[in-house]
């Protein structure tokens, strides 16, 4: 018998931890299905070895040699596709790419298998595009989004915790740790190189926030084409910088950071994933950064995390609300097991249509 085969998109940007922290659970589900056909894109060796890839798995850095394998898959046996979770930017490249997946989408069905559109948001939601993609998206047997806006520019499917809260430290040692007393405490900063220069007025509201914390800053790099603004942002808040070097992969990185954000109380960053990696461990965001597009809003709210605390009231460290973010910690990771448990039955043939 012909074992299903299962061909997954997980391309995603070399230099970003959180682009492989999300995409590595989407992966985790696929292989349950079947053998996995993986496109992680070229130059990709540090960011696919924290993927979760092993000896079994067949992964392409070739698009055309992906599809290729894909198109014949479909003509003889039952294929399962997923398509790539994260953040997508409508654009009509985008709508053209999704077009011409259309006849191997309708193969995919045509042979029973399944098509997986789960953990993914989009960047714009620009009207006459996004009415453009809603028919591509109702193409698929299970559609999740990563937040509500998404969801309603598209017009179909449910809404899920993004992936990479489904990872981590589990709730029960979260809050184990939340009744320790750390002192000093921590507080861990770490800011978008790509938008403009903190003021001069911010920083000193992080000196201030630090100050009356009592805790010790210490800024963390996740995504290295950061480093320049975070090299700053270390000497004005007079703070240690945890640097991301060039050579070190991605797998090594989050087990660096991962122990950094064990060991905070706090998190403070415009980057979506810092903010995952770092709650995932306990620490409690505090809502000080810039969030002009209310990706991080958007993205925490659909999980269930609307009490990111305001700068103003915050107090020393709570062993409430570390247990608080643990509770809701738990419900989000609930919440992405009935996703993966939709998946499991529409690729094993029960309706897990969202």
């Amino acid at each position: 018998m012909k074992r299903v085969k299962v061909f997954v998109v997980l391309t995603g940007q070399r230099d970003n931890l959180g682009d492989s922290l999300l995409r590595r659970p989407l992966l985790s589900v696929a292989k349950r299905v079947g053998e996995c056909h993986v496109l992680v894109g070229p130059n990709s060796s540090q960011y696919s070895d924290n993927l979760g890839l092993d000896a079994g798995d067949y992964v392409y850095t070739s698009r055309i040699q992906w599809l290729g394998s894909l198109l014949r898959s479909t003509l003889v046996r039952k294929t399962h596709l997923f398509f790539n979770a994260g953040e997508f930017t409508l654009n009509r490249a985008f709508v053209r790419d999704r077009v011409a997946m259309l006849p191997i989408v309708a193969l995919v069905r045509a042979r029973g298998g399944s098509v997986i559109q789960a953990g993914a948001g989009l960047r714009n939601t620009d009207e006459p595009i996004s009415r453009a993609l809603r028919w591509l998206a109702r193409s698929a047997d299970v559609t999740a989004w990563r937040d509500e806006r998404s969801r309603d520019a598209m017009a179909t499917g449910d809404v899920m915790p993004d992936w990479a809260f489904s990872e981590g430290s589990t709730t029960h040692s979260i809050r184990e740790r939340s009744g320790e007393n750390l002192y000093p405490a921590q507080i861990v900063f770490s800011l978008r190189g790509d938008r403009e220069q903190p003021s001069d007025e911010w920083i000193t509201r992080a000196r201030r926030l630090i100050d009356s914390l009592d805790a010790v800053p210490l800024v963390v790099c996740q995504v290295q084409r950061d480093r320049d603004r975070l090299v700053w942002l270390a000497t004005a808040l007079g703070a240690d910088y945890d640097d991301w070097s060039p050579e070190v992969g991605h797998a090594s990185r989050e087990r660096q950071v991962r122990a950094v954000y064990g060991r905070s109380s706090w998190v403070v960053s415009d980057r979506l994933h810092v903010l995952v990696a770092a709650m995932t461990e306990g620490s409690v965001p505090i809502a000080l950064a810039p969030d002009s597009s209310r990706k991080l809003s958007r993205t925490l709210e659909a999980a269930g995390f609307t009490y990111s605390i305001p700068v103003e009231g915050v107090s020393q460290r709570s062993p409430e609300v570390s247990q608080c973010l643990a509770e809701d910690l738990q419900l989000a990771r609930d919440r992405v097991n009935r996703v993966r448990e939709s998946i499991l039955k529409s690729c094993n043939g029960v309706s897990g249509a969202s």
